[in-house]
């Protein structure tokens, strides 16, 4: 394995036009949308080092202390393709994510020989830890992973200032050796876990103070105490049916899983549905299944990411975002979101992200941008004012393939515009 190199790591004001759709100042749940990270218009510089990013993909965003939002994200440099040049990049906010309030591009990790992705954060009180992967930026394919460490798990973490905000020294390491399955004497190339995925998004900190990062097959812990990260292998049934991970604990107490379906055996399509399964740390988890409405619906996969949210407060609310393209379809978009009163039995109310429109990022090298469309990789918040903060990719339609610009959008709303108006369990 080839070590991973970081340049100074001193914050950016680079800030950028801000391109936003504002609230009325006096209209609390009406939504807002905004370009938070834009492809093809945005650079980390420090000093004479300067990085730009042809695309962002795969948002992961918290809450720290106060009204601080965190919003990591993939900084792709020549193109949107999943391997290559790929840096480790931020931004804040102090103000819940309002439009307007985001600093610029900072970094996290940033320098060759190695690419970085999947980010996956959490925050514990004092200390932001970012769970990513890290491979050789010269492999160009799955294809090329040939050995267990191949797709390495490492961890950043940074020590917070008194409004939340990192303090800029990041600390990375390499934890493949302790959070990764070993060899299995009985596949001595290990090859389930040359494709390894953390995330992407966000991990949870649970009411007894526990941490818990989802990643592919596994729970990745530390308890209150702990002075090091652990991981719980899921040996649950069709658990290998499973990829990309979500992880939130339930208002009844338990963990929750839903994530992303991949095949029923390898070679088959996509199942195009997700994926859930309960839990404990110490019990284990059911068995993988379908999520199954009483008349029979299932949530949409279209192999891709999601994410999901425990909303805090009274009713009890969880909300799961995806993509929602009709049946059959693999495409990424529309956006949908999803919203629960009974730890994720049913989900009742749902509603299309489009209903209140996004900007359009700004065009590359001067032409317009228009017909992008919003839909893939997300993750959601609550901001300290009680509203939901996604960040949700967007594809700008300014070229074709690889060399097509991804963006990140930011949006607010609040539970009740999921609702539209239909009635709520009653507070209690």
């Amino acid at each position: 394995m080839r070590p991973l190199r970081v340049r100074s790591l001193a914050t950016v004001a680079l800030v950028a036009a801000s391109l936003l759709i504002a609230p009325p100042a006096d209209a609390a749940s009406t939504p807002s949308a905004e370009v938070l990270f834009d492809g093809g218009n945005e650079a980390y510089v420090n000093g004479a080092y300067r990085v730009d990013y042809h695309s962002f993909r795969a948002p992961a965003v918290i809450r720290t202390k106060g009204n601080t939002v965190i919003a990591f994200a993939e900084g792709r440099v020549g193109d949107n393709d999943d391997y290559g040049n790929i840096d480790l990049i931020y931004k804040t906010s102090r103000d819940s994510g309002k439009p307007g309030t985001w600093s610029g591009i900072k970094a996290v990790a940033t320098g060759w020989p190695d690419a970085v992705g999947n980010p996956t954060a959490v925050f514990d009180g004092q200390t932001v830890y970012l769970f990513f992967n890290r491979m050789a930026a010269s492999w160009t394919s799955v294809g090329d992973f040939d050995s267990w460490d191949d797709r390495a798990v490492w961890v950043a973490s940074s020590a917070t200032d008194a409004n939340g905000l990192p303090t800029g020294g990041w600390t990375l390491t390499d934890k493949t050796d302790t959070l990764k399955p070993h060899k299995d004497p009985s596949d001595p190339l290990n090859r389930k876990w040359f494709n390894d995925s953390i995330g992407p998004g966000a991990g949870i900190k649970m009411t007894d103070g526990t941490l818990v990062i989802p990643a592919k097959w596994r729970n990745i812990y530390k308890r209150p105490g702990d002075t090091d990260w652990h991981y719980q292998e899921l040996t649950n049934t069709d658990v290998t049916k499973t990829d990309e991970a979500t992880i939130l604990q339930r208002f009844s107490g338990d963990l929750y899983r839903n994530d992303r379906a991949r095949f029923a055996n390898a070679g088959d399509p996509p199942l195009l549905k997700r994926l859930v399964a309960t839990g404990t740390l110490d019990g284990g988890f059911s068995g993988y299944a379908d999520h199954l409405e009483p008349d029979g619906r299932v949530l949409p996969d279209p192999d891709c990411q999601a994410s999901t949210l425990r909303f805090a407060g009274s009713p009890n609310r969880i909300l799961f975002l995806g993509p929602h393209p009709g049946s059959g379809s693999r495409s990424r978009t529309p956006m949908r979101v999803w919203m629960s009163y009974d730890d994720g039995v049913g989900w009742p109310y749902t509603r299309l992200l489009g209903d209140f429109p996004a900007p359009q990022p700004k065009g590359r090298d001067g032409r317009p941008n228009v017909n992008g469309v919003e839909g893939g990789y997300s993750s959601m918040l609550q901001t300290a004012d009680n509203q939901v903060g996604a960040a949700i990719e967007w594809g700008e339609q300014n070229s074709s393939g690889s060399d097509k610009n991804m963006s990140i959008i930011f949006r607010r709303f609040h539970p009740t515009w999921v609702a539209n108006g239909r009635p709520e369990p009653p507070p209690g």
